[in-house]
């Protein structure tokens, strides 16, 4: 389960994390200080460890602040400036289209309406 091959430790106080097909993950296990390097430049962040395909990594509201981050909607892409470096700019173009989840969303509903029945 963890692909970083780091030590996890167990989470005082696990983290639910709410995905768009309306199920919670729970979080037990977490990696302090984890170093996660973006084109040579190393952050550091804590990790919590979700059983997830989709994803390699979710940083949390308080690692993208810690590390100067911000977001550029409409460019998708985050850039990262630390004071006195070089910006880090990530590109998430790699993002699935929107439709796969909207029509995952219409399938449960459709099937929680029981329109098989009719």
């Amino acid at each position: 389960m963890n692909k970083l091959n780091t030590p996890s430790e167990h989470a005082s106080i696990p983290l639910d994390v709410a995905i768009p097909l309306g199920e919670v993950l729970s979080a037990n296990h977490r990696v302090k200080t984890a170093k996660i390097e973006i084109d040579g430049k190393t952050l550091e962040t804590n990790l919590y460890v979700l059983n997830m395909q989709e994803f390699d990594v979710s940083l949390r509201m308080d690692s993208l602040f810690k590390n100067h981050a911000t977001i550029l909607c409409f460019e998708r892409e985050v850039v990262f400036k630390q004071p006195g470096e070089v910006e880090l700019h990530l590109s998430v173009t790699k993002i699935k289209p929107l439709p796969r989840i909207i029509s995952a969303l219409k399938a449960r509903k459709i099937l929680k309406e029981d329109v098989w029945d009719s």
